[in-house]
């Protein structure tokens, strides 16, 4: 019984295992990965976004989505502009 206790003792809690599955589902695709790791270096506009993807606007909308859902990045807004940053979370999920 010690050895189980044990073992359920080291297992995160299912909040912490469900947020690691957005975050793995999230980062499983490669335009977001590029995405995060070009937010990782500089916060981005969607235009730039776009050049660097070389995905359509509704696509990168949908992408950008994804990750802002999942709390890895942030949008602010700027006059009428959106700007992406990266957030705490978005760091260590690329570390």
């Amino acid at each position: 019984m010690g050895g189980y206790s044990k073992l359920l003792a080291s297992i995160p809690s299912d909040a912490e295992l469900r947020l690691q599955a957005k975050v793995n589902h999230a980062l499983s695709d490669f335009t977001r990965t590029k995405i995060l790791w070009a937010l990782a270096r500089t916060d981005l506009c969607p235009c730039l976004l776009r050049e660097l993807t070389g995905v359509p606007s509704s696509k990168l909308s949908y992408h950008l989505q994804v990750l802002e859902r999942t709390g890895l990045i942030r949008a602010k807004k700027m006059r009428t502009w959106r700007v992406y940053s990266m957030t705490a979370l978005g760091r260590r999920s690329i570390g």
